[in-house]
């Protein structure tokens, strides 16, 4: 009887908010497991990647980081599984730029991928993560949901981004001299300061390795 009433509770706080916040935390790696894969990784693209357009990424599942890449130049295709069920993704830019809104999406499609990292080859390291309040308030796993809520994330991204390109990056980039990849840094960074600004249940941050 004591067994079954132990599983019975065990059931109930697996079942409850705190019990699904627990499992999701447990999934997710750990600060200095994220620090050390990022370090590698850049020390990777120095020594392997630098001249190189293929992204290669690294992805935290089943407990573990493993390595990937797609091939492709500007992108990382995963599988399905691979999409729902990862929760930490680092991935290299090779020109330098901040996270893309198809980098936005799949974070937020993907209700267990809690971070996405892009690291140009230049050190500049780009973090968008979701924050405990999107959780607390985000309580479903449903694929449709959260679906339409990246959607319109990533419509912002590139709507705001149209509109920098038009007002601002074109007139810039005509100038005498102008710094084209060094301008296109810093309009994408720009996108996500004013993304995270209209959605202040997501976290941007840029850094340097």
């Amino acid at each position: 009887k004591r067994k079954a009433a132990e599983k019975e509770a065990q059931e109930k706080f697996e079942q409850s908010e705190q019990g699904q916040a627990k499992a999701l935390s447990e999934q997710v790696p750990k600060d200095e497991e994220v620090v050390a894969t990022r370090q590698d990784f850049y020390n990777q693209v120095k020594s392997r990647f630098l001249s190189s357009t293929i992204e290669h990424a690294v992805m935290f599942i089943d407990g573990k980081m493993k390595p990937f890449t797609s091939n492709e130049e500007h992108a990382v295709t995963f599988d399905t599984h691979d999409a729902e069920t990862m929760t930490y993704l680092l991935h290299n830019h090779p020109n330098n730029s901040s996270l893309s809104d198809a980098d936005i999406f799949n974070c937020i499609a993907h209700f267990r991928m809690r971070e996405i990292d892009a690291l140009g080859h230049d050190g500049t390291l780009y973090t968008f993560k979701k924050t405990d309040d999107y959780y607390k308030k985000n309580k479903t796993q449903s694929d449709a949901y959260n679906v339409a809520i990246a959607r319109d994330v990533a419509q912002f991204w590139s709507r705001d981004m149209d509109n920098l390109v038009v007002n601002k990056y074109n007139e810039l980039s005509r100038q005498p001299g102008a710094d084209i990849p060094g301008l296109w840094k810093e309009n994408t960074h720009e996108v996500m300061l004013d993304l995270v600004a209209k959605y202040p249940q997501f976290e941007y941050t840029r850094s340097t390795l």
